[in-house]
């Protein structure tokens, strides 16, 4: 037999080997739930971005936010301002403008 060259190479770094397991009630692992969906997230993406990466960041449900804003104010033009400086707040200044 031959060798096996297919599969996915071994990883020189960024590999995850460490595992915490946390266990919630029932009340939070369905708020973990309602985020997951919310979110668009995997419960593992959610954690690892709320726990490390983004931790000083504020998840925000961006649909929930422009849906009470556009509350506010009913003029079309202030709406698509609203939405303009909402997504720049999710993208960044440097994303292109235009796509928005």
């Amino acid at each position: 037999m031959g060798r096996n060259k297919g599969g996915r190479p071994p990883l020189d770094e960024g590999k995850r080997v460490f595992k915490i397991d946390v266990r919630f009630t029932e009340a939070e692992y369905r708020q973990i739930g309602e985020m997951e969906q919310a979110l668009g997230l995997k419960k593992t993406e959610l954690v690892r971005k709320r726990v490390l990466g983004e931790s000083l960041a504020t998840v925000v449900n961006a649909k929930a936010l422009l849906s009470a804003l556009f509350s506010l104010n009913s003029d079309p033009r202030i709406k698509r301002k609203m939405t303009v400086a909402v997504c720049l707040c999710f993208v960044g200044p440097d994303q292109d403008r235009e796509a928005l």
